[in-house]
């Protein structure tokens, strides 16, 4: 008879997190699957038809908001390229999901440095099955931010040693995210921040390759853009676009802090929270009740969970204070402590970010702020962990059994209908259709 000791609870089984995963890429599909073509994906797919159809490389990204193009002749590579070798959406719609798993291998990766297995465990499901990472798995610049975001946290908690490969990441973490998102700013004015106290040590020839990769790749469109001036990176509108507009204006950067609190609560974006519609439900009185429920559910769950954001992170500027986190750099002190370098970390990109969104032009939204989420999830996936360790299996089990559930549905519910999603679309053959048009 086997011991009791030996006794190993199902949510550290492989099996279990591998379908755990499973499950999360199969909610991924579904969302891609259901999506309904937008602007963003129509920018994405010029791109595509200019490589496929006319063998012309577009050196552009996506145009953000009142501030032109973004450099992209990295986002035509990842997009353009996986459709010449299979022409439907789902080529590049892997690529994508496969910068995603890698992102969950970094933070996974991560987790491990705690010392307490629940954090891995809770890293799946906080990071791969949550709503917010699942509805950004479309053709969009902002679906690939996970990855750079996780390398960038990955290589970062690293560099407490001198390490060529770690920095040249690092630096690439930065560069290469520019061609997909201004937004990369965050990550750069963390690194800043982390060198400026002195929290992780550079390797200067990691450095130095980094910065020389980094300005190669940006090559071909400074050689594109001196011919094509019109796609420049330019304010639209001087007036009401201008570089720290929204330290002026105040509102903008409570709303980015307010983003940072909810990417660690269930209080979802707007477009798969408040706009989910059961018009896929055809009988009246189950559509109804089907709605009623999921608002009561929806909006107690975001209430709950809003709270525990707000006091973990209470709990992190409180840290931070008393362990002098943004004192004199002379001050500060070398600390191999995992959760202390952690902690230091995520108060320094809570600071890139509230600086990021301070200097934008333009007012921030969850998909700007993407960049965060990562972090976010790993620092829930471990204070939650922290919180139950002690508890029974049978506690811990209905934990994880019901934010599996939570998720799951819900990302069911926005991908059958909601603002961008419907049961009645097929995306593949709106892309199809529209290559055909074009």
């Amino acid at each position: 008879m086997k011991n009791l000791t030996d006794f190993t609870p199902f949510y550290f089984s492989p099996i279990f997190l591998w379908g755990l995963v499973i499950l999360g890429s199969a909610l991924s599909l579904t969302m891609f699957h259901t999506l309904e073509l937008h602007d963003d994906n129509v920018q994405i797919l010029l791109k595509v038809h200019k490589l496929l159809f006319l063998e012309e490389w577009s050196h552009f990204g996506n145009r953000g908001s009142g501030i032109g193009y973004v450099p992209g002749s990295a986002m035509t590579a990842v997009t353009a390229l996986p459709m010449k070798i299979w022409f439907s959406p789902y080529a590049a719609g892997l690529v994508i999901w496969l910068s995603q798993l890698l992102s969950l291998g970094f933070l996974y990766d991560c987790s491990k440095k705690f010392k307490l297995p629940l954090t891995g465990v809770l890293v799946i499901l906080f990071f791969w099955l949550n709503p917010w990472r699942v509805e950004q798995m479309e053709l969009y610049n902002p679906a690939y931010l996970f990855f750079f975001a996780s390398l960038h946290l990955w290589t970062g908690l690293k560099m407490k040693e001198k390490n060529f490969w770690a920095t040249l990441l690092h630096v690439l973490s930065i560069g290469l995210c520019v061609q997909f998102h201004f937004s990369a700013l965050i990550l750069a004015i963390t690194s800043l921040i982390l060198l400026y106290y002195r929290w992780f040590k550079v390797h200067w020839l990691g450095f130095t390759v980094g910065t020389a990769v980094t300005l190669l790749s940006l090559l071909p469109w400074y050689m594109a853009y001196l011919s094509q001036s019109e796609l420049a990176i330019t304010m639209s509108d001087p007036d009401k676009a201008f570089l720290g507009r929204n330290f002026l204006y105040v509102y903008p950067v409570l709303k980015a802090i307010l983003y940072w609190v909810r990417y660690s609560s269930m209080y979802f974006a707007r477009h798969i929270f408040t706009e989910v519609e059961f018009a896929w439900i055809p009988w009246d009185r189950l559509r109804l009740s089907a709605s009623v429920v999921f608002d009561m559910a929806k909006w107690g769950l975001a209430l709950i969970t809003l709270i525990w954001s707000l006091k973990i992170n209470f709990q992190l500027f409180k840290t931070a204070r008393k362990k002098q986190f943004l004192g004199s750099p002379s001050k500060t002190h070398w600390s191999t402590d995992a959760h202390t370098h952690f902690q230091r970390y995520l108060t320094y990109l809570f600071l890139g970010m509230v600086i990021t969104a301070g200097l934008s032009p333009v007012e921030f939204n969850h998909w700007h702020l993407i960049l965060c989420f990562p972090a976010a999830s790993l620092f829930l996936s471990l204070k939650v962990a922290q919180r139950i360790q002690r508890k029974s299996f049978s506690k811990i089990s209905k934990v994880i059994v019901g934010v599996t559930l939570v998720f799951s549905l819900h990302t069911l519910f926005a991908a059958f209908g909601s603002r961008s999603h419907s049961l009645k679309t097929n995306y593949h053959s709106e892309v199809m259709r529209f290559f055909k048009s074009h």
